[in-house]
């Protein structure tokens, strides 16, 4: 067990114009807004922000400014190892 992973985070690989790596809500974001994406993969993709959207918090919408670059450098969301119903491929296809 010790050389599990506590937290996961995924994200790309190449850093973005303030100097983060992007996750991966990010990505797939960026992707659907200059229209990269077929019409399955963006209703895959509206339909799991939606799940999201629905079922967890915003850190935004608690505190505006928790990703804030001056304020909070370097913040970041990370999943726990053990959230599997977040992590994981489910129903939400």
């Amino acid at each position: 067990m010790a050389d599990e992973a506590l937290y996961l985070r995924f994200q790309g690989t190449v850093r973005d114009r303030q100097g983060r790596l992007p996750e991966v809500f990010g990505l797939v974001n960026s992707l659907a807004s200059r229209g990269k994406l077929t019409a399955e993969q963006e209703r895959f993709r509206r339909t799991n922000n939606d799940w999201y959207d629905a079922n967890f918090t915003n850190p935004s919408d608690v505190d505006p400014t928790v990703y804030d670059h001056d304020l909070n450098p370097g913040a970041a969301a990370w999943f726990k190892s053990s959230a599997h119903p977040l992590i994981e491929p489910g129903p939400r296809r």
